[in-house]
C-alpha cells in the first residue's frame, strides 16, 4: 500500500514536469526515478523481503 500512494505522488509529479520539458529530458526522468525506486527497494528490503540467488547445482 505504501508503494502505491509513493508511485502515485511519484505520477503527479512527474505529469507536472513532463509537460515542460522536451521528450529526452522526460524519458531520462523517468528512468533515474525508475533507478532510484530500484536501489531504494533492494538497499532497504523492506517487508521482509529476501534475495534469493539462482544456483546451478546441475554442473
Amino acid at each position: 500500500m505504501v508503494s502505491s500512494f509513493l508511485f502515485a505522488f511519484y505520477l503527479l509529479a512527474v505529469t507536472r514536469t513532463l509537460t515542460k520539458v522536451n521528450l529526452l529530458t522526460g524519458v531520462t526522468f523517468i528512468n533515474i526515478g525508475a533507478a532510484i525506486g530500484y536501489w531504494l527497494i533492494c538497499a532497504t528490503l523492506p517487508f521482509g523481503l529476501t534475495i534469493d540467488f539462482p544456483s546451478n547445482q546441475s554442473s
